[in-house]
């Protein structure tokens, strides 16, 4: 009898941490079931004056609060991207020395969010 109980007992303890970790793994489906669908991407182009692209240029993705999230630097197309990222307001600055600064302001959606941000005005 002492064999079957603790048989029992080992049975139910396997159980409950296969239920758990079932349970733990649709949780975190639940939090995060695509990335893509919840979150916002980010991208664009860096352009000059003349509206030409600017490679090589330095990006920052800046929060509300004026805290510098993300940086990159732009291809050779002037285009860069960040992501994920959460929805919500953002400032995207640009610069490159010999052509200048510039910044733009967007309110990022879940998905995809394109933005323009012109340097040396």
């Amino acid at each position: 009898m002492r064999r079957t109980i603790v048989h029992a007992l080992c049975v139910l303890t396997l159980g409950l941490g296969v239920v758990g970790i079932t349970q733990s793994a649709s949780a975190a489906a639940m939090v995060d079931p695509e990335p893509s669908r919840i979150s916002a991407h980010i991208g664009g182009v860096v352009v000059d004056a003349d509206r030409q692209t600017v490679p090589g240029a330095s990006v920052q993705l800046v929060n509300a609060h004026g805290r510098v999230l993300r940086e990159a630097t732009t291809d050779r197309e002037g285009q860069f991207r960040f992501r994920p990222v959460p929805p919500g307001a953002y400032i995207v600055r640009a610069a490159k020395e010999g052509v200048g600064r510039g910044e733009s302001r967007l309110h990022a959606v879940r998905g995809r969010n394109l933005v323009r941000v012109q340097v040396g005005r």
